[in-house]
C-alpha cells in the first residue's frame, strides 16, 4: 500500500510527456519503512512516443518527509540536472514537484538504479578483499573527481557561495558551530567541548578552495555490484564547502568499522589516493581540524535530537546520550592524539 495515489501521478507525468500515447504506470511500491526525512517509492511507466515506438523506465520517487526545514527538493534536482553532463555516477533526474501541491510535499521523479548499498557500519564485501579494494578506489576517485568539477561554470552558485574569502572559509564554519554550540547548552554538557573549541580556535586552517561537497558521503549512499560504483544518491546535503571537509568525513573516527575507515579502506590509503587525484595538498593538521568540527557538530546534532525527545516525554532519559557519550570518548581520544 502507498499513500501516492497511481492515476494523480500518471496525471503528473502526462504533464511531462504531454506527446506520450497510452502511458501506464505499474509496480507503485513503498521502499523501506519511511520516515521523517525523506520517503521512496518504486514504480514503472511506459507509453509510445509519437512515432508509435514503446518506451519505458524504471524510476523512483523521492518525496520530502514530514521533518520540518527540510532541504530543497527542487535545488537537489537542478543539482542533479546540471551534474548530468559531467562524468560523475549521478542517476538521471526527470522532473519535480517544487511546490508540492501534487503530493502534499515536493517529490522528485528520478532514474531508479540497479546494485546495492554497504550499510553503515559494515564491511563491504566482507568475504571479498579484492572487490572491496575496488569499491574502495572508485569510493575516493569519484570524490576526488567531484572536487575538481568547476561548480561555477555548470551555475551551481544556487547552493550558497560562503561569504567572505575562501581561505577564511573554516574560520566562519568554526564560529558557526561554537554558537551553535552554546545556543543549544551542548558544550555545557562536558570540559571536553570547551577543550576541542580550543584545539581547533588554534589550529583554523586557511582554505586552500571551495568545491562541490556531496555532505553525506559514504557507502550507505553509494549504489554498487561486483565492487563498481553505478551510481552516487542522496544530494540533499551537497553544498560549496573547503573539499577537506568532504575528506574528513570519509575519515571521521565515528565511522570507522575495525581498522577501515567507512568500512572500505584504512584511511592513510585513501588520503593518499585522494591526493594524487586531486593534486591537492592534503595537510594533516587541516585533517584533523574538520574530523574534530565533525564530531563536534554529530555531538550536537544527537544532542539537540535528545533534547526534543525529552521534551515530548520528560520523564524518559534521553534515547541518544549513548551516542553522546560515544562522541564525547572519541573527542577525547582525537585531542589526545595532538
Amino acid at each position: 500500500m502507498t499513500d501516492i495515489d497511481v492515476e494523480k501521478l500518471q496525471a503528473f507525468i502526462r504533464q511531462q510527456l504531454p506527446e506520450a500515447r497510452d502511458l501506464a504506470l505499474s509496480e507503485l511500491r513503498k521502499l523501506g519503512s519511511g520516515g521523517l526525512s525523506r520517503e521512496h517509492y518504486s514504480f514503472d511507466l511506459s507509453w509510445r512516443d509519437g512515432s508509435g515506438e514503446e518506451r519505458g523506465l524504471v524510476l523512483i520517487l523521492i518525496r520530502s518527509g514530514e521533518r520540518p526545514g527540510q532541504t530543497d527538493r527542487g535545488q537537489e534536482y537542478r543539482l542533479m540536472r546540471a551534474l548530468a553532463g559531467s562524468a560523475l555516477p549521478v542517476p538521471e533526474a526527470y522532473w519535480c514537484d517544487e511546490s508540492g501541491d501534487w503530493f502534499s510535499r515536493p517529490f522528485i521523479v528520478m532514474q531508479r538504479v540497479g546494485g546495492a548499498v554497504t550499510p553503515p557500519f559494515q564491511v563491504a564485501y566482507p568475504e571479498a578483499p579484492a572487490l572491496r579494494q575496488q569499491l574502495a578506489s572508485e569510493f575516493i576517485d569519484v570524490l576526488a573527481d567531484l572536487h575538481c568539477l568547476d561548480w561555477r561554470a555548470l551555475g551551481l552558485e544556487e547552493l550558497g557561495v560562503p561569504a567572505g574569502e575562501p581561505a577564511d572559509y573554516a574560520r566562519g564554519a568554526l564560529l558557526l558551530l561554537e554558537e551553535s554550540l552554546a545556543s543549544s547548552g551542548t558544550e555545557a554538557q562536558s570540559p571536553v567541548i570547551p577543550s576541542a573549541l580550543a584545539w581547533l580556535r588554534a589550529h583554523t586552517p586557511r582554505s586552500q578552495r571551495l568545491s562541490l561537497c556531496h555532505g553525506d558521503y559514504k557507502p550507505d549512499n553509494v549504489l554498487h555490484e561486483e565492487g563498481r560504483i553505478l551510481a552516487i544518491v542522496d544530494w540533499e546535503r551537497a553544498h560549496i564547502a573547503d573539499p577537506m571537509l568532504d575528506l574528513a568525513y570519509v575519515c571521521v573516527p565515528h565511522l570507522l568499522v575495525g581498522e577501515l575507515a567507512q568500512g572500505l579502506a584504512p584511511a592513510a590509503e585513501l588520503v593518499e589516493r585522494y591526493a594524487a587525484r586531486t593534486g591537492f595538498e592534503v595537510e594533516p593538521t587541516t585533517l584533523a581540524f574538520w574530523k574534530l568540527h565533525l564530531l563536534l557538530q554529530t555531538l550536537l546534532y544527537f544532542h539537540c535530537l535528545g533534547i526534543a525527545a525529552r521534551s515530548a516525554n520528560p520523564d524518559a532519559p534521553s534515547p541518544f546520550q549513548g551516542l553522546v557519550d560515544r562522541l564525547l570518548h572519541l573527542s577525547e581520544q582525537e585531542l589526545a592524539a595532538r
